[in-house]
């Protein structure tokens, strides 16, 4: 999963379990976190959201360092903020991609993000989404 930045998938046997149930159509019953995929202070989060009864694969941007207030990790004991990005995002309708193994499930949203950061990178405010993902 290395497309224009060095994407990590913090568990991929979780989206590997995820992927399995979505084959047999079985789904949570609310918004279900996945796993998360990051690079740099960058972190997506992949979520199964069912909306208007089609189950999607959704993901979720969050901009770590950037402290608006909307939310703090415990990083290493410290408070560490993190921003949720609204400019940036997608959902995959389930049934289109439930087929496909881990690994091109990850490159298909790690190259989508990938183009909406570079695409709008003017449009979140605060900082520089690429500088954000060559950032360790």
């Amino acid at each position: 999963m290395n497309e224009k930045f060095n994407w990590v998938c913090d568990n991929i046997g979780l989206l590997e379990t995820w992927l399995k149930n979505a084959r047999n159509n079985v789904f949570p019953d609310n918004d279900d976190f996945i796993t998360h995929i990051r690079v740099g202070v960058l972190c997506l989060d992949l979520i199964n959201k069912n909306i208007d009864d089609i189950e999607y694969l959704c993901a979720d941007l969050y901009v770590g360092g950037i402290d608006t207030g909307y939310g703090y990790a415990n990083l290493e004991g410290e408070s560490y903020p993190y921003d949720y990005c609204d400019e940036i995002g997608h959902c995959w309708k389930v049934d289109d991609i439930k087929n496909e193994d881990s690994d091109s499930v990850l490159k298909i949203v790690a190259e989508e993000i990938e183009n909406q950061i570079v695409k709008n990178e003017q449009k979140y405010p605060y900082c520089s989404l690429i500088g954000k993902a060559m950032e360790s």
